[in-house]
Order: C-alpha cells, then structure tokens, then sequence
C-alpha cells in the first residue's frame, strides 16, 4: 500500500504487521526507555495504561514508540505526558467516528487497530533534552521543538534504513 494511504484502513491482526520494522533490530532503540504498556479494553473501546515508571509517564515532551510483538506499529511525539496522548488517541472511538466524523485519521487508526490485535503495546519513550526559549520577555523550558525534530530525525533515519515509515506513521 502507498505510503500516503497506509493507515486509511484499521488492522485486523498481528499478522497486518508481519512486515513492519522489528524493534529488536531496531538500531536506534538503545535511546528509549520502556514506559508502559498499553492494554486494549474492547468491551469499554480504549486503551488503559499499565505503568513502568511513572515518573518518566507523567515528562511532558517525548518521543515514543508502540511496539506489538517486536513489530514497530508507531513512532510519535507529544508535547503532553503518556497520558494525555493515550486519551487522544482513545478519541479514536466508531461511535466518534460515525457521528461527527471528526476525530484524527491517527487516533482512528491506532485506537482500532490496538483493539483488533487486542495484544498488548510496549511503549518506549525517548525525553530530548529541553530548550530555553525567550517569548515576549518571559523564558520558557519546552521540549516542543526537541521532540518534533527527534521524531522528524528518526523518521527520516529509519525511511532511509527501511524505504519506509511504520504503518501507523504513514500521515508524515
């Protein structure tokens, strides 16, 4: 599939992810910290978080990975902790979906293709250093461009390495 169009269609098992990148090869994988785990509920339709180190879950600003089985399902950035992006992508609901139309491709994709597999997620986590930006005469610690640029390095390492992004980062 195009990678354009990649994640326009959920998964259905673990085997939709026999060709993406295996994390145990994964050369840049030395830089992540396992985090957490994502737990698929598909009776309530969300993820839930089994915590690892909850001090590490609560940095805001990180690059992470979601792993299945050693199969890289994604690579993302957010400047909010582990939490706030879990509850982004637990937006990604059919019922959302189908009455409003609204909700992110990404999140859709994720949320649904975690509950299809219905395995659990390793999230690993890389926390770039912080950088100190003066906005309107106040100085501000953010690691808002560090973790867009670690995510925009890597995904170009590893579309150079592989000749492709993993399936659930087809949208950059």
């Amino acid at each position: 599939m195009p990678k354009e169009i990649r994640n326009l269609t959920v998964l259905t098992s673990i085997n939709d992810l026999y060709d993406e990148i295996g994390f145990s090869t994964f050369e840049q994988k030395t830089y992540f910290t396992h985090i957490c785990n994502f737990i698929p509920d598909k009776i309530n339709e969300k993820l839930t978080i089994e915590y690892l180190d909850i001090r590490l879950c609560n940095v805001k600003g990180l690059v992470y990975i979601l792993v299945i089985n050693d199969k890289i399902l994604a690579i993302g950035e957010t400047t909010d902790n582990i939490k706030g992006r879990v509850s982004s992508y637990n937006s990604g609901k059919n019922k959302y979906r189908k009455q409003t139309g609204t909700n992110s491709t990404t999140n859709y994709f994720i949320l649904q293709s975690i509950l299809n597999i219905n395995l659990t997620v390793f999230v690993y986590a890389y926390i770039p250093d912080k950088s100190i930006h003066k906005i309107f005469n106040t100085t501000v610690e953010s690691s808002f461009s560090a973790t867009k640029e670690a995510k925009k390095l890597l995904l170009s390492k590893i579309d150079n390495i592989y000749n492709k992004l993993p399936i659930g980062c087809s949208q950059h």
